[in-house]
């Protein structure tokens, strides 16, 4: 059982101490309903007040104790399962109902709660308000309401030109013309590049520092995609595919998105891929497929990322796809012959555009950059193996 250790506070219990007089509120705001692609960042209120258990109150880098700042955790606003409009006026409301004093932390949810969070606080009025985003992304798609939109949304609000810096901007993350949009509107870039010469603690205080001397309060908008895949495990990440939207038409090239493994999955870097007749029959519309799909089944490459639970292989091994994953604990698994297992395969909905599905191939889609599949559809490639291959 854990062991409690009265010199050693965690922080989610700072979290729970609930102050009658904070200096800080914590709100959660679960809901994904507006991503642009589909994920569950929904869960991640919850998920973070969970993490805090692993960690103590104290920053012993700069000396600071979070038992100094009195604070509040006024739980989740209910709008998960609202559709997008509904939640939009939702959050809207229940922000504006917030006391005025605290300083507010809200744990989203998507970028798509930025718009209706920042009308509620600004009281209907932003031409004080600045804003610091630290995203890979511009979030000036024209696509309406969602978490690809909020800044050009809060522009079209009537936020005043020149109140926007951005921070940590990726390349092949953004078109042309939405950094068009950008200079139009006076938004400052600083770029990932940017950031790993000057540091990122330098370039958030820069831009603090300049946003200050021309806007009354300032709105920071923190997105975990900021992050290299490497580090932030739970989003989604873009690669490209080809694609088959219709039979008898050719493979379609083209950025898609692939989910992150989940428990028990492997995230694999595809290394090289055959072509079966089995592919070519799906094309000519002789056997069945859900469209549109990404074929390959035949495939090698290397362990890039591994998913709660994963032990047989981890990021860096050389492993060869298994189409026919086995389940482990079948009557055809228990008595050794796992090839006939059906069971293993499950329904694998990891890969969509937008929020298209597209269909895998039985459990590998190998004609894309990267894979995901069960632990049971890897087999790991021995070390002296590996030696005498090319």
């Amino acid at each position: 059982m854990p062991i409690t250790d009265p010199l050693w506070p965690r922080a989610d219990t700072w979290l729970a101490s609930d102050s009658a007089d904070p200096d800080l509120l914590v709100v959660g705001v679960p809901t994904s309903v507006a991503s642009l692609v589909a994920s569950e960042a929904w869960r991640c209120p919850g998920e973070v007040r969970s993490a805090l258990s692993g960690f103590s109150v104290f920053d012993g880098e700069r000396g600071n104790d979070l038992r100094a700042v009195a604070v509040s955790d006024l739980g989740d606003f209910p709008v998960d399962g609202l559709d997008a409009e509904a939640m939009s006026a939702g959050v809207e409301r229940l922000a504006s109902a917030l006391p005025a004093g605290p300083v507010k932390a809200f744990l989203g949810g998507d970028n798509a709660i930025t718009r209706p969070l920042l009308r509620a606080l600004a009281g209907g009025d932003l031409s004080g308000v600045g804003i610091l985003t630290i995203d890979a992304h511009h979030d000036v798609r024209a696509t309406g309401e969602s978490n690809g939109s909020p800044i050009r949304g809060l522009i079209e609000d009537g936020l005043p030109d020149a109140r926007v810096i951005q921070v940590g901007i990726h390349s092949f993350a953004n078109s042309a013309e939405y950094r068009a949009y950008c200079d139009d509107h006076g938004i400052e870039v600083v770029t990932m590049s940017t950031v790993d010469e000057v540091g990122a603690e330098w370039a958030v205080a820069s831009a603090l520092g300049d946003l200050a001397r021309r806007c009354e309060w300032i709105y920071v908008d923190v997105d975990m995609d900021v992050l290299d895949a490497a580090f932030a495990p739970g989003k989604e990440c873009a690669m490209k595919a080809a694609v088959l939207y219709e039979v008898n038409t050719p493979l379609v090239i083209e950025e898609i998105d692939i989910d992150e493994p989940g428990s028990g999955q492997v995230m694999v870097k595809t290394v090289s891929s055959g072509v079966c007749h089995s592919d070519l029959h799906q094309i000519e519309g002789l056997w069945p497929l859900d469209l549109p799909a990404v074929l390959g089944h035949e495939a090698a490459g290397i362990v890039e990322r591994v998913g709660e639970g994963v032990t047989y292989v981890q990021p860096g091994d050389h492993v060869v796809m298994n189409f026919i994953p086995f389940c482990g604990s079948c009557r055809f698994c228990q008595s050794g012959r796992p090839v006939l297992c059906t069971e293993g395969r499950g329904t694998a909905n990891h890969l969509h555009k937008g929020d298209q599905r597209i269909n895998v191939f039985i459990s590998v889609s190998s004609f894309a950059e990267r894979m995901v599949a069960p632990e049971n559809g890897v087999v790991k490639v021995r070390e002296e193996l590996r030696k005498v291959l090319p």
